[in-house]
């Protein structure tokens, strides 16, 4: 059996991600995501704490997309390996959006962490987005009120 490759599973990840959002799937989307999930961009970091928390995150992604006429983006991997015994993968990839006729602005990179959860599905855990001139992940992060941590003793 050959031994497990990094990049392929990591690619596989983006490609299930990617058919879950052209279909507009949340249940989808959602096994493919730990929670709690950060996704880090330029204006901000959210900490997606809950499952209406990543559910507001999907459809202001999908919104997004829709007023662009895109599916859904377009990822290729470029950089994976493996740490924590082969159960997390920490990856890099450049996406597009492409809309029927046309790519809409500069691709845009991003570096996100995979972890192996008990149920053997590759689950992703946070993301960071480079700047990328106000293109997916600036505009839904902006559209999606921040989410509040949970309570500390001193609220």
């Amino acid at each position: 059996m050959d031994a497990p490759n990094a990049a392929a599973i990591y690619q596989q990840f983006l490609d299930d991600v990617g058919q879950a959002i052209a279909n507009r799937d949340f249940a989808a989307y959602k096994a493919r995501y730990v929670l709690p999930n950060r996704l880090i961009a330029v204006q901000t970091t959210l900490v997606i704490e809950t499952e209406d928390d990543l559910q507001t995150l999907f459809r202001n992604m999908c919104h997004v997309l829709e007023l662009k006429t895109v599916r859904a983006p377009s990822r290729a991997c470029y950089a994976a390996e493996f740490s924590d015994a082969g159960r997390t993968i920490h990856g890099a990839h450049t996406s597009w959006l492409v809309s029927q006729t046309e790519q809409i602005r500069q691709s845009y990179k991003a570096r996100s962490t995979l972890i192996l959860c008990d149920d053997n599905i590759w689950r992703l855990s946070a993301s960071q987005y480079e700047d990328s001139g106000g293109i997916l992940p600036n505009q839904v992060v902006s559209m999606t009120a921040p989410i509040p941590s949970k309570p500390t003793e001193n609220d």
